[in-house]
């Protein structure tokens, strides 16, 4: 989907494997319990999106706007989330074994009970994130 505008959309429960999301407008969208695994979100503001319990396997969200996103309980292992901005999103029970998060903008982000196994998290902003246990 390029360029189309998609703010406030209600994709829930739905099987969107490998779907291809660029410069389209996706705030406030809601993907939970969605299927993406193997998708790429290019160039987008993803402020407020809904991924709460979203298969996110995989997924490209590299430079992707994810301010105050709802990411609890998705599973993102092994995507790409570098140059990403997190601020302020939701990440509890979130699984995110071998997933990029280089240069990511982790400010003030809610991590609790995530799984961290194999991260990449160089050159990240963790200020106001607790990290310890």
């Amino acid at each position: 989907m390029t360029g189309a505008d998609l703010t406030g959309a209600d994709f829930r429960n739905i099987d969107l494997r490998g779907a291809i999301f660029i410069d389209a407008q996706l705030r406030e969208a809601s993907f939970a319990g969605t299927f993406l695994n193997g998708s790429i979100f290019s160039n987008l503001d993803l402020s407020g999106i809904d991924f709460r319990g979203a298969d996110l396997r995989g997924v490209s969200l590299n430079r992707a706007i994810l301010f105050q996103a709802e990411l609890s309980s998705t599973n993102l292992s092994g995507a790409d989330l570098s140059q990403a901005d997190l601020e302020e999103a939701n990440l509890s029970g979130a699984i995110l074994r071998g997933t990029n998060l280089q240069r990511v903008n982790l400010l003030c982000v809610v991590v609790e009970q995530v799984d961290l196994t194999g991260i990449l998290l160089t050159d990240a902003c963790l200020q106001g994130t607790p990290l310890e246990r």
